[in-house]
């Protein structure tokens, strides 16, 4: 089956007396530009490859050491501005891969291709994973995971978030399946008052812009920590376990639109009406004020419903 299809550019090839190999070449994948190196010693039986792309900034160095059957070797992979250091086995076609400070796990079943990895990290900077240029939005643009022969699934662990304050304890779970992307399971602790849970959520690439969309569910376990958190009035302090929203998130401008609420599993017309007129602005969410405001209005909303 096809993963994906190279445009091919330019390619040189050498070889000397002393059976070493080299091949060089200049190629694109979904208009994605790469630039390849790789030597291969056949007395030494190694490898050495050099994989660059500016537009990612994207830079894998690799060496390969190979037997029999089996290959095994390491390499050093920068992507944006970190690097880090991986070991890895090939054998029975299967990738296996672990990072040295283990905090990167998985392994790449060739035939069929399923791809399944492990991620921790202490700290994520979600800005700069969701900026215009970053690495993530060109490989959603790019489309190159939309392949229908791209199976995998992705599990995610942070610790926290960069700048988002009582956000701990991140689960992620994606799901790539038959050309659609699925963000199958999050689950998220707020200040140790509010749990969250984001399922039966797609991303979808459409016209270059990415969106994504989905449902939320908070549930509350120290509902009056929250209470006081957001300053919200004694006098509309509802006893409330539960709220649910669809939403509708536009990341490259940063607009979310949010419907169907229902809280404690019972719609309310009140607080649907005041999210349509709330869509119409096209309020800024990411914006803490305006975040904080809209908290209060929904339970002055709630409160009259």
């Amino acid at each position: 089956d096809v993963v994906f299809l190279v445009d091919l550019k330019d390619l040189k090839f050498s070889y000397d007396v002393e059976k070493k190999y080299q091949l060089m070449g200049n190629y694109e994948i979904f208009n994605l530009p790469f630039k390849l190196s790789l030597n291969h010693d056949r007395e030494k039986k190694s490898f050495f490859l050099n994989l660059e792309s500016k537009n990612i900034r994207l830079k894998i160095e690799n060496f390969t050491q190979y037997g029999e059957k089996n290959f095994n070797g390491f390499l050093d992979a920068k992507i944006l501005n970190d690097t880090n250091s991986f070991d890895y086995l090939i054998k029975d076609n299967s990738f296996f891969v672990i990072s040295k400070d283990e905090n990167f796990k998985g392994n790449i079943d060739l035939k069929p291709f399923y791809l399944k990895l492990d991620l921790n990290f202490d700290e994520f900077d979600i800005k700069n994973f969701l900026k215009e240029n970053s690495i993530f939005i060109n490989l959603i643009n790019s489309e190159i995971l939309n392949n229908q022969n791209i199976n995998a699934d992705i599990n995610v662990n942070l610790n926290k978030i960069k700048n988002f304050k009582y956000l701990e304890k991140i689960f992620i779970k994606s799901v790539f399946e038959e050309g659609n992307i699925f963000l199958k399971d999050i689950n998220t602790n707020w200040n140790d008052s509010v749990l969250i849970k984001i399922d039966d959520t797609q991303l979808i690439n459409e016209g270059n812009k990415v969106n994504l969309v989905g449902s939320i569910i908070f549930n509350f376990i120290d509902l009056d920590k929250f209470y006081r958190h957001y300053q919200i009035n004694k006098n509309k302090r509802d006893e409330i376990k539960k709220i649910k929203f669809d939403f509708f998130l536009n990341i490259n401008e940063k607009q979310i639109q949010i419907n169907n609420a229902k809280i404690d599993d019972l719609p309310n017309n009140n607080i649907n009406n005041f999210l349509d007129q709330l869509n119409l602005r096209r309020t800024n969410f990411f914006n803490k004020v305006t975040f904080r405001n809209f908290v209060k209005d929904f339970f002055e909303n709630y409160q009259e419903g």
